[in-house]
C-alpha cells in the first residue's frame, strides 16, 4: 500500500493542492472519484502533519472513508464520530457502538494533537460536553490504588452511567457489598471491582449473562457519557487546533442537512414547551447552518463539490472509477488490456490483497499474452 500511495502522491495535482493550502486558500477537488478521497485525505495529514476532519455527505460514504483511512494510515489515529441521535431530541436509548465511537472521537480531540477524523454531517454538528467537563469526569482506575468507594459511586453516577441491580446492558452500574460491577461504552466486557476497604484488590472482566469472571485487568479509563448531562455543551469547534484541515465531500449537503435538523429541532423544541417537558433549546444542543459554514470559512478548507464555486481555486486530479468487474476475470483482463493499449502514457497500477494474489494476476495476464505496462 506504501508503494501505491508514494507513486499516487507524485501526481502533479497534489503538489499544485500543497501550494493552495500554503497560501491559506479554499479549495475545490475536480473528478476525486470513489477512495481517492482517502488518498487525498491522507496525503493532506501525511505531507502537512495537520489534524485532519473529513466531513462525508451521509452515512454511507462516511463508514466507507473510515475503512478506507484504517488502511491507508495504519500508524495514524483514525476516528469516527457519528451521531448517537436518530433525530432531535430523540428519546431513544443511543447504539452503544455509536456512542462508544462519538466518546472516543472526542477523547482523542482532547488529548491528541494529531489525527484523522471521519464525520457525519449530524455528527459533527451535535454537541458536545467542553473539554474540560469531560477531563473532569473521566476516571482512571488500577488495581492496588485507593480510591474512596462511596466517592466512586457518585462519581459513576456523573458519568453517566446508571444504577441498576445488576448489570445487564451499556451504561449500567451496581453495587454489591465491597464490589461495583459496571458495562462502560469503551469496552467490550463488563468490568467487576473488587474493593478491600478503599483499596481495588481487583479489576476483572465477567460475562454478562452468566456473571462470571473471564479474565483480569491491571487499569481501567471510564470515558464519560455526558449527552444528556446538564454540563455547559460545546461545539467541535471547540477542540480543533488551528491548523486543522477541513474536507468536506459536498459543502451544499452538508449545510442543507444542518439547516433542515436545525429547524426540526426548534419545531421539536417547541411542541416540548407545549408539553410543559423541560428541555435545553436547540441552540445549545446543534449546530446551525450558519454556524457549519462560519466553521468552514475559519479553518484550512477543501471540497469535492459537484458545481463550482466561484470562491478559491478548483484543482482537476483527472481520476476517474474503473467499471463494475462484477467479480469477472474476463472483464477485468478486458479492461487491462484496453487500458495497455493507450497511446497516451497510461500506467497501470493494481493494488493485490497479497503477495500471493499479486504473483496469480501476473500468471493470469502472462497467460493471456497481455502486454501490460503496469506494476502489481
Amino acid at each position: 500500500m506504501e508503494i501505491l500511495k508514494k507513486t499516487l502522491f507524485a501526481h502533479p495535482a497534489f503538489q499544485t493542492l500543497s501550494a493552495a493550502f500554503e497560501q491559506k486558500k479554499t479549495v475545490r477537488l475536480q473528478r476525486v472519484a470513489g477512495s481517492f478521497r482517502a488518498f487525498v485525505s491522507a496525503y493532506l495529514a501525511e505531507t502537512h502533519h495537520r489534524p485532519l476532519l473529513y466531513l462525508a455527505a451521509d452515512l454511507d460514504s462516511a463508514e466507507r472513508m473510515y475503512d478506507d483511512l484504517r488502511l491507508l494510515c495504519p500508524q495514524q489515529k483514525v476516528i469516527f464520530l457519528p451521531s448517537v441521535e436518530f433525530e432531535p431530541y430523540d428519546t431513544n436509548p443511543p447504539s452503544p457502538s455509536q456512542l462508544s465511537l462519538r466518546m472516543e472521537a472526542t477523547q482523542v480531540f482532547v488529548e491528541e494533537d494529531q489525527w484523522l477524523a471521519v464525520a457525519t454531517p449530524e455528527g459533527l454538528t451535535s454537541h458536545f460536553p467542553m473539554p474540560e467537563s469531560f477531563l473532569d469526569h473521566q476516571l482512571f482506575l488500577k488495581t492496588g490504588g485507593k480510591t474512596d468507594f462511596e466517592t466512586l459511586v457518585t462519581q459513576l453516577h456523573e458519568a453517566g452511567l446508571k444504577r441498576e441491580d445488576m448489570v445487564e446492558k451499556v451504561g449500567d452500574f451496581s453495587v454489591r457489598g465491597g464490589i461495583i460491577d459496571l458495562f462502560v461504552w469503551n469496552y467490550e466486557d463488563p468490568l467487576r471491582i473488587e474493593f478491600f476497604g478503599n483499596e481495588i484488590e481487583s479489576i476483572r472482566t465477567f460475562d454478562v449473562f452468566t456473571q462470571r469472571s473471564t479474565g483480569t485487568v491491571k487499569e481501567i479509563s471510564i470515558l464519560p457519557n455526558l449527552s444528556r448531562s446538564v454540563v455547559r455543551p460545546a461545539f467541535l469547534d471547540a477542540f480543533l487546533p488551528s491548523g486543522t484541515i477541513l474536507f468536506a465531500e459536498d459543502t451544499q449537503v452538508a449545510l442543507q442537512k444542518t439547516e433542515e435538523r436545525f429547524a426540526k429541532a426548534g419545531h421539536i423544541f417547541k411542541q416540548l414547551q407545549a408539553e410543559q417537558v423541560e428541555e435545553r433549546p436547540p441552540e445549545n444542543l446543534y449546530m446551525s447552518g450558519e454556524q457549519l459554514e462560519n466553521l468552514f470559512s475559519r479553518f484550512l478548507f477543501c471540497n469535492t463539490n459537484l458545481v463550482e464555486d466561484t470562491v478559491g481555486e478548483t484543482i482537476d486530479f483527472r481520476i476517474a472509477p474503473h467499471p463494475d468487474f462484477n467479480g469477472s476475470m474476463k472483464r477485468f483482463l478486458q479492461y487491462v488490456q484496453n487500458e495497455s493499449a493507450q497511446s497516451d502514457g497510461v500506467r497501470i497500477e493494481i493494488q493485490a490483497m497479497n503477495q500471493s494474489q499479486a504473483e496469480r494476476l501476473r500468471e493470469i495476464i502472462e497467460e493471456e499474452e497481455i502486454p501490460f505496462n503496469g506494476r502489481i
